[in-house]
């Protein structure tokens, strides 16, 4: 755009060097403008690339999307040309989350419900009609295996060094009264994408960010899968459960110390 201006003999008057001169925020105004329509449309690209890859058969993406439609006790119907529903049919669709996974064995298909504001598995009717439903829809030849189980318990030990401006010993604020660095990590747990890799520099940095919070010694964080021992994770790990969730028996505040930083 600046070569184009300095290329036109009729602009050639402006010639302030100001960084507020009009013609220098005219330009800006502009780029700014075609920068905002080329995201919209890379988004746009990216929506409607999603949506192709949900819509086309046999895709992990369309197994994905078969799944998150299920609606518990609803009729439904199934031809060579896809999956649905009566149209006046108001059914809530049952899942909240699922993640489709290749594994060598066929597909490794995990699910959960919102239970309140909390992710939690199906209960044993609404699984066995999900299963049957999974089992109307899928290709011929393709094994389907199925995770549906409570969270994958989170065990966290931790020494928060706080500045005692911001944050008493027991490690709640003292701007309102609330154990911050415990929502911090619940936060962070909450974001996670489902069947997404917890990694413990990104919850190391989501602690260090709360206000107070000067630095962070991880003693260690494993997890516990259903009945299995707990293991320890060390850089990272994906939930075989798709989610965590801090186990109530090793609660935050009396599993994070805090020490003053001085």
């Amino acid at each position: 755009m600046l070569s184009a201006k300095q290329a036109d003999s009729r602009l050639s008057g402006l010639t302030s060097n100001s960084l507020a001169a009009i013609w220098k925020l005219l330009l800006w105004v502009a780029a700014a403008g075609i920068w905002v329509v080329e995201e919209q449309l890379d988004m746009f690209r990216a929506e409607l690339m999603d949506l192709l890859e949900s819509k086309k058969p046999g895709t992990l993406m369309w197994y994905r999307q078969q799944a998150l439609n299920y609606r518990h006790g609803a009729d439904v119907m199934v031809d060579g040309y896809g999956v649905f529903y009566h149209s006046a049919d108001e059914t809530p669709k049952l899942l909240a989350e699922c993640s489709v996974r290749e594994s060598g064995s066929g597909l490794v298909i995990k699910v959960a419900k919102l239970l309140g504001a909390k992710l939690a598995p199906l209960d044993s009717g609404e699984f066995d009609s999900f299963v049957y439903y999974m089992s109307l829809i899928k290709y011929a030849g393709t094994p389907l295996r199925f995770i549906n189980s409570e969270a994958n318990k989170l065990k966290l030990e931790a020494v928060v060094y706080y500045d005692a401006l911001f944050l008493n010993a027991n490690g709640i604020s003292l701007q309102n009264g609330t154990r911050t660095v415990d929502q911090a990590i619940e936060a962070y747990l909450q974001e996670l994408p489902f069947d997404g890799r917890l990694q413990v520099n990104d919850l190391i940095a989501a602690m260090r960010a709360v206000e107070g919070v000067k630095d962070v010694a991880i003693n260690g964080i494993a997890h516990q899968f259903a009945d299995e021992p707990y293991m320890p994770i060390v850089t990272s790990h994906i939930a075989e459960s798709g989610y965590f969730a801090i186990d109530p028996d090793y609660p935050l505040n009396t599993n994070i110390t805090y020490q003053a930083y001085v």
